[in-house]
């Protein structure tokens, strides 16, 4: 694609990034957050990031608190502004969630930590230890402040889940030792002990307790059980079994009203309480399949929102009011980051940062015309170019630090590398040697001592700057050629309370840019000082770029408003005032958000806004389409070569081996997803795209008259793009398929055709 009407451009599609997401262990929302506040939910990974979503701006995800090795987050709290995490590496952890950084830490005295849970004053902390114990943490003292009160009496086997009543004069527990307790807060004594019923006269394990505020308690086991006792006489008052293997999981409602309940074998329950006359009663009232793999996670926000994930590493969202409803709807949140972990250099040199990791890899080739004649010849389409040259890992670096990296960029040149951690910043120089591509680097020494924390960071097109955002809301910006420091530039104005998200240079090297929750601050390079700070937008900005043609800084936020701003003034220019507040309906309600931005080689004005669904193609030089007008999605998710593989095996393309079974076709259909290949993309509106139109009711004519804002869909998932020599694009994706064949076998399979 290009930015010149009905011209082709060549398109790499990387597929050997081997992005694996982690499976989602705790979900919490931000409880007794301050009046207006955001409604945000905290969820951790298996790797021990710890990921921040707002969920008034569209489900964004503002940032992620970096894990590292050996610190899996199985427990999680989050409670009037403070973020309590635990996991089996016995510490307690309290973040600083807008600098992503550690206030405090605290050990637990007994080992691996498996839950957590706060009080309803919110004065202290419980948490459930490896050695049979709940220890109390005192947490009046503030942020900063976790000291040890007292542990509770011993019991036998680990404390697998907590919770609190409302008056916080009891906590209930729940254990590997098939016991569900009750206790005092005040003396640390166990009030009477429920044994949970064995099956099969195998040991029971109880993985999550709940209290009612009338004090009933819910238990959830390994036996599949959901169970309801009376706190008063620990007798057992109704049990469900709908659940095949273990329930993992439970969540109240605010008024006790209903219970939610989740396991291995994927289902989600709702247990509803129904009077009567003569007391009260449980009724299984719902239940949903959403979930390709065990929930290990499930929390209720205060907007009646039921939030749900685990092992299939995505989240799924429902209204909580109409879960039990038929065919009631609920929305997937697919697990792709929403900052790029792609850089891209000039002479096709890739970087990506996994964990701890960084990649450096030297982009394939395509073949030439004679190598696609010949494929023509074959019955290939022409527009699928073969692979000359496969794609090279050049190099691998690894932070020494146990930390998983926060930020990390790639030179325009591919000489530089940084990255930065919750301890240092680091810079390399790399080497790649003619010929045989070896690499060498070597470390650029004086560096670390100059900066803080980096959130975010980019090198200037001339490789002479390093422009970093710190965590204390400062610029600063670093001659790389000394290396010296240059200045530290205060954000200016009132600071918020939201780290650096987003940070982009200008390609003269004359300005920088970077996103502070809403707001947007303009910094010159040239005269090291703070210049402008844009009006806050209704949402935090996604994506930010500046525009190659002109001192033009294009912002896109979470709820897909595009606004153009300029540089000189901080103020929206003519572009953004005319249209910023007309964008079509049909572009504003998608729920996928723009995370990267890139503007054509060969057409300044014309920017390619990418998410994890595809690209969209917006020429500012042209008029966009009105509120009502509806947009042509050009494209499919069938690659070229798919439909010719499905040709063949249906026994319409040259290609059908006679004798072949279907089988082995299907096996040579399959590719390594470790690839890249070069396709041609046509801008221009396809007759097949016009009889989409028209399938789906839309005017073909008015669509194909409608030459801007076309959403392109060929490419998907996608995790990056951007321009590499000659005007190729790059398109780094990631099938979902290959990330689903990582993980680990499903207890449930869902059988087609089954009553």
């Amino acid at each position: 694609m290009s930015g010149t009407e009905g011209s082709d451009v060549v398109v790499h599609r990387c597929r050997f990034i081997d992005y694996q997401p982690a499976a989602i262990n705790a979900i919490v929302p931000h409880t007794k957050r301050p009046d207006g506040a955001a409604i945000k939910v905290a969820l951790s990974r298996a790797t021990g990031d710890i990921e921040i979503w707002n969920v008034n701006s569209n489900w964004h995800m503002e940032r992620v608190l970096p894990g590292g090795a050996d610190t899996s987050v199985e427990a999680l709290v989050w409670d009037s502004g403070r973020l309590f995490s635990a996991g089996l590496h016995s510490l307690i952890t309290e973040w600083d969630v807008d600098k992503l950084a550690i206030v405090a830490t605290a050990d637990s005295y007994g080992g691996a930590v498996w839950c957590l849970a706060v009080s309803t004053a919110s004065d202290t902390l419980a948490a459930g230890c490896e050695d049979g114990c709940i220890k109390l943490y005192d947490l009046t003292g503030g942020p900063g402040s976790l000291e040890f009160v007292r542990s509770f009496d011993k019991q036998d086997g680990r404390v697998l889940s907590l919770d609190w009543h409302d008056s916080d004069a009891t906590l209930v527990s729940g254990g590997s030792d098939g016991t569900v307790r009750l206790w005092t807060t005040a003396n640390g004594r166990c009030k009477f002990r429920v044994t949970v019923q064995d099956e099969r006269k195998e040991g029971t394990l109880v993985w999550a307790v709940k209290i009612l505020a009338d004090g009933t308690l819910v238990s959830g086991d390994s036996w599949g059980r959901t169970q309801f006792w009376d706190a008063k006489f620990g007798t057992l008052l109704q049990s469900f079994k709908q659940h095949e293997a273990d329930v993992l999981v439970l969540a109240v409602s605010d008024d006790s009203e209903v219970v939610y309940a989740s396991g291995v074998d994927n289902k989600v329950i709702q247990i509803k309480r129904v009077q009567t006359e003569s007391s009260d009663s449980w009724v299984v009232s719902g239940r949903s399949r959403d979930h390709s793999h065990d929930v290990r996670a499930c929390a209720l926000t205060d907007n009646g929102l039921l939030v749900t994930g685990g092992v299939d590493t995505s989240l799924i969202v429902h209204h909580a009011s109409k879960f039990a409803r038929a065919g009631a709807s609920q929305r997937k949140i697919p697990p792709f980051p929403h900052t790029e972990l792609v850089s891209l250099a000039r002479d096709g040199l890739l970087l990506y940062r996994h964990g701890a990791a960084l990649q450096l890899w030297r982009l394939g080739s395509a073949a030439s015309d004679d190598a696609v004649a010949a494929q023509v010849e074959n019955g290939l389409p022409r527009r699928v170019l073969p692979i000359d040259t496969q794609p090279k890992l050049l190099l691998e670096l690894g932070a020494k630090d146990g930390h998983n990296i926060v930020s990390a960029c790639l030179s325009p040149d591919g000489s530089l590398v940084v990255y930065s951690t919750l301890l240092h910043t680091r810079v390399f120089r790399v080497q790649i040697a003619e010929g045989d591509g070896d690499c060498s680097v070597k470390r650029v020494r004086g560096v670390s001592g100059l900066l803080g924390v980096a959130h975010a960071m980019a090198i200037a097109a001339d490789n002479s700057l390093l422009v970093v955002a710190t965590a204390s809301q400062d610029l600063q910006i670093v001659d790389l050629t000394g290396p010296k420091l240059l200045a530290t530039i205060p954000t200016g104005g009132t600071r918020g309370e939201a780290s650096a998200c987003l940070l982009a240079i200008s390609p003269d090297g004359q300005w920088a840019a970077v996103s502070y929750g809403a707001e947007v601050h303009i910094f010159g390079l040239d005269t090291l000082s703070h210049h402008a700070t844009t009006a806050a937008f209704l949402s935090p900005p996604s994506a930010l770029a500046f525009s190659p043609a002109e001192p033009t800084l294009v912002v896109v936020c979470a709820n897909n408003q595009v606004s153009t701003v300029d540089a000189e003034s901080g103020l929206p220019t003519e572009w953004s005032r005319a249209h910023s507040g007309a964008l079509p309906r049909q572009w504003l309600s998608r729920r996928e958000k723009v995370v990267g931005i890139s503007f054509s080689p060969t057409s300044p004005s014309t920017a390619f806004l990418h998410d994890h669904s595809g690209f969209t193609v917006l020429d500012f030089a042209k008029p966009i389409p009105g509120p009502k007008e509806r947009l042509i999605e050009l494209g499919t998710t069938v690659t070229a070569v798919e439909r010719a593989e499905r040709r063949r095996k249906e026994g319409r393309g040259p290609h059908r081996r006679d004798g072949q079974k279907d089988t082995d076709r299907r096996k040579d259909s399959h590719k390594d997803p470790r690839r890249g290949d070069g396709k041609t993309v046509h801008l221009e509106t396809t007759d097949a795209e016009v009889s989409a139109a028209k399938r789906s009711r839309v005017d073909p004519a008015a669509q194909a008259a409608s030459a801007n804002l076309k959403i392109v869909k060929k490419f998907q998932p996608l995790l990056f793009m951007g321009w590499a020599p000659g005007g190729t694009i790059v398109a780094v994706e990631r099938p979902w398929l290959a990330v689903m064949q990582n993980l680990p076998p499903p207890l449930y399979r869902a059988k087609y055709g089954a009553t």
